[in-house]
């Protein structure tokens, strides 16, 4: 499934926020360990949400001499009996390690509550699929992994000092494991030995999947993958196992960081979506588990040998209106270049117009990043520099639709529509990917009318932040605006605009009486991906709400897209140089 562009939805009620807690696994002394993959000596690479719902990556921290990594679980006595050692260690080698707490054992909520209750001041890490700590070969909580940066290779693993043990503690340590390796780090070339046992409860871990291509993995990249990787897509082609196998390791990677699918959820703090297409914590095992066992095809057909590229449902009949738009050449360029091109498509509508579906169609899938469609007012005059076309007017209300890989175009209901006012003008702005050698495009657009005016239009409003500077080398800087609605809204969905330095993006609703509902939260934000989501039913929010976005820049060198970690970047519609920070608010209002 793929997110469904703006401005489509199904229904109007209201909305209730989305619940999302896991069935807790227990941590148990005599409960089973069963790692799924033995350690390796290098640690790959994993990005994981902490009890603030902010993403960390591992390899982000290269920053850092060393990372430790320490099993926990809420509820284990040896695990909380830690805390004060990791807390005096924190204090004492902070400033070039960085430590994480990494629990495969509970629930978001439970991790959340845990670091309150107990003043936990480090990330305490959700393992949600267990993959990373079972990859590690962690057995019990309460066991430290010190983790050079250098070549990402464990320095040491077992217990943090000899505190601890079942039934009771010292007050002092007599022997600091740990600390003795962080010391030891800058002379360290090889793996230190366990110098004692480790003294925690034991990790219960889910019986392994042992998957096949054919009857878990295949399915899942259908679903979930086809969009975007079909043949002649923006990516490379998911065309059967033989094409996919070749990338099994890639593709563990990508899903263990975050990095695929993009834009994914956190969906503890985010209302149920239409289309929400991020991996289940279920999916993520499996596609990792197979790629770790060797990418095992299995026994039946192969689920990707017949792709039809997903179909679009339309009104019957021929559409109202369609355009073929001129067609676009691009020169090499380099592999990956931005260009953009803004072409004006019709003449002034002699009256208005009242829309339930717009297709954008692109002729060349493989260079296109995203199309949108805009009603221009009466009286826009197109600059000459197609990138800053549309930033150049008030967009709010006049955005008819948008293509982006993965997107699709439903009917809207027949009680909504999207208002081409009379005096406007069509047109399209389109964002391409060179591909490194000469290319051409020729997109297309249908447009479908309603027989009568709705009784809902659907329009945008943007809450932003106009005017702010991020300092030089600023890992977690935070910008926030919000936007009052005086007479109330019907919030349908929620997208996000930043530019390179982005990496996370929240937005939530804070009513009259002071109450909150997080509305949606992207912690890995991807700028190369544009498009919002749409909620299952709409949010009917009362006179007086406030709408606030929070967004997280990361100007740092920890962030792999920033061009000059070394620059004061402030507001701008340059993607590199410049940033900004926005939210694009799609909502239904009386026709």
């Amino acid at each position: 499934m793929s997110p469904r562009a703006f401005p489509y939805v199904a229904g109007l009620a209201l909305l209730v926020p989305a619940i999302n807690v896991a069935a807790r696994r227990g941590a148990r002394r005599d409960a089973p360990a069963a790692p799924s993959r033995p350690t390796a000596d290098t640690v790959e690479n994993f990005a994981l949400l902490d009890q603030d719902g902010t993403s960390h990556e591992l390899y982000r921290q290269a920053g850092a001499q060393a990372v430790v990594l320490i099993s926990y679980s809420r509820g284990c006595p040896i695990a909380r009996a830690s805390l004060p050692a990791i807390r005096e260690l924190k204090e004492r080698f902070g400033k070039s390690v960085r430590f994480f707490l990494l629990d495969p054992v509970d629930d978001a909520a439970s991790i959340a509550l845990e670091a309150r209750e107990f003043g936990i001041d480090l990330p305490a890490l959700h393992d949600e699929t267990q993959v990373v700590s079972s990859s590690l070969g962690i057995e019990r909580t309460a066991e430290a992994l010190l983790i050079r940066t250098g070549d990402w290779r464990v320095a040491y693993r077992g217990p943090i000092d000899d505190r601890s043990d079942y039934g009771f503690s010292k007050d002092t340590p007599g022997a600091g494991y740990l600390r003795d390796a962080i010391l030891a780090l800058p002379a360290s070339a090889s793996p230190a030995e366990r110098k004692a046992q480790v003294k925690g409860c034991l990790i219960r871990y889910e019986k392994p999947l042992r998957p096949t291509y054919a009857t878990d993995v295949g399915p899942i990249l259908k679903a979930r993958c086809i969009a975007c990787h079909a043949a002649g897509r923006l990516s490379w082609a998911m065309t059967g196992h033989e094409s996919v196998s070749r990338w099994a390791p890639m593709i563990r990677e990508t899903v263990l960081t975050g990095r695929m699918p993009p834009w994914s959820l956190d969906r503890g703090r985010s209302i149920d979506v239409q289309s929400e297409f991020a991996l289940t914590p279920r999916e993520i095992r499996v596609l990792a588990e197979w790629a770790a066992a060797g990418a095992p095809r299995g026994e039946g057909a192969d689920p990707l040998s017949r792709i039809d590229g997903g179909s679009v449902l339309e009104p019957s009949g021929d559409p109202d209106l369609s355009i073929r738009l001129p067609r676009q050449t691009l020169d090499a360029g380099r592999a990956g270049q931005a260009e953009w091109r803004f072409e004006i498509l019709t003449e002034p509508f002699p009256e208005d117009r009242w829309v339930r579906q717009a297709r954008l169609v692109p002729g060349n899938r493989s260079i296109v990043s995203h199309m949108r469609l805009f009603a221009l007012p009466q009286g826009f005059t197109a600059p000459r520099r197609a990138k800053r076309s549309i930033q150049a007017m008030r967009f709010d209300h006049s955005i008819v639709a948008t293509w982006a890989p993965g997107l699709t175009a439903p009917l809207l209901p027949e009680d909504q529509g999207v208002l081409i006012p009379k005096g406007s003008r069509l047109a399209a702005r389109i964002h391409y990917k060179k591909s490194g050698k000469p290319e051409s495009d020729q997109p297309s657009v249908r447009v479908f009318y309603h027989r009568s005016k709705p009784r809902w239009r659907v329009r945008h409003h943007t809450v932003r932040s106009a005017d702010f500077v991020i300092p030089p080398r600023a890992h977690d800087h935070r910008v926030r605006a919000e936007r009052m609605f005086a007479d109330g809204i019907v919030l349908r969905g929620v997208g996000f605009h930043m530019h390179a330095r982005g990496s996370g993006a929240r937005c939530l609703a804070v009513l009259p009486d002071g109450r909150q509902i997080d509305l949606l939260a992207i912690p890995r934000f991807d700028t190369n991906w544009t498009w919002g989501y749409v909620f299952k039913e709409p949010l009917r929010l009362p006179a007086g709400t406030r709408i606030r976005i929070e967004g997280v820049f990361d100007n740092s060198d920890r962030n792999p897209r920033n061009p000059d970690p070394s620059a004061k970047v402030t507001t701008g519609l340059d993607a590199m140089t410049e940033e900004m920070f926005y939210a694009y608010l799609s909502v239904l209002e009386p026709a």
